[in-house]
């Protein structure tokens, strides 16, 4: 699978934005409460991206298969305080429910692995709902591990979230 991409730019928020909503509402059917994910929209998630992409320091990516955008993903350094500044963290990686199973997502987390290791970081975290075994399993299998954290995050209603690591090989 050929995937494309690009450093995304405000004027991409409206794709950034409808990828997000667009795969959160699928990949969270069941976990998240519907009437969350039903505030959840494209437009509310471009809006967002419109105000936060020029204001953080964090990278943000837009994937395309077969030229159409169909993914989206956000690195930069982690944000946890526990951790040194040697971490970076991929905050977000998402593809429209059309791309799931198609291989797309193996060359977005090894683009991911491959910027934040030019960046200057020796290992990358993301955090996954526990509930969430489909993105456990994937994540498992490019070489990530549950470290041990754990934190309860509040999206419509209480849920978990375990911390996963990669350290790069020295």
């Amino acid at each position: 699978m050929k995937l494309g991409t690009v450093k995304a730019t405000v004027a991409m928020a409206d794709k950034i934005g409808y990828i997000q909503a667009k795969s959160w509402q699928a990949a969270y059917k069941g976990i998240v409460p519907a009437e969350y994910l039903a505030t959840f929209t494209s437009e509310k998630r471009a809006d967002i991206f419109r105000k936060v992409m020029p204001a953080r320091s964090e990278e943000f990516y837009l994937f395309s298969t077969h030229d159409q955008p169909s993914g989206m993903a956000i690195l930069g350094k982690a944000r946890d305080e526990d951790l040194p500044d040697t971490t970076g963290e991929i905050s977000a990686i998402y593809f429209l429910p059309d791309a799931w199973g198609t291989g797309c997502s193996v060359p977005a987390i090894w683009f991911c692995l491959t910027r934040l290791r030019e960046l200057g970081y020796a290992q990358v975290i993301l955090w996954v709902l526990k509930d969430n075994p489909r993105a456990r399993r994937f994540y498992e299998k490019a070489g990530f591990h549950f470290d041990g954290a754990i934190k309860e995050i509040n999206i419509g209603k209480p849920l978990i979230e375990l911390r996963y690591s990669f350290t790069f090989p020295s």
